[in-house]
């Protein structure tokens, strides 16, 4: 990756009700960041807990459609895995 390649990273933060943040970033990591990573120009993605209701995700991508992408996949991913929680975005903002 040259150095003046640019990076689009994509914070998002959740709070859950029913459902333990902890949990749901041990699943994220085994089950969801391979299918992130398998995009074109994917850099990184992290999911961390913050507290036992709340999780901030991170994702960096060499082009700003592929890390949409991946925040829509998230997105799927969240509502098919864990329908019985209530996610509910709480902030998210775009960085380059």
């Amino acid at each position: 990756m040259s150095a003046h390649q640019p990076q689009y990273t994509h914070h998002q933060s959740y709070r859950l009700r029913g459902g333990d943040a902890y949990e749901l970033v041990a699943w994220m990591d085994g089950e969801f960041t391979p299918v992130v990573s398998a995009l074109p120009n994917y850099v990184a993605y992290y999911g961390v807990a913050e507290d036992a209701e709340t999780f901030v995700t991170v994702s960096k991508f060499t082009d700003r459609r592929a890390a949409a992408e991946a925040n829509r996949r998230g997105r799927e991913w969240l509502a098919r895995r864990f329908p019985d929680m209530v996610i509910t975005p709480l902030r998210f903002f775009w960085s380059s």
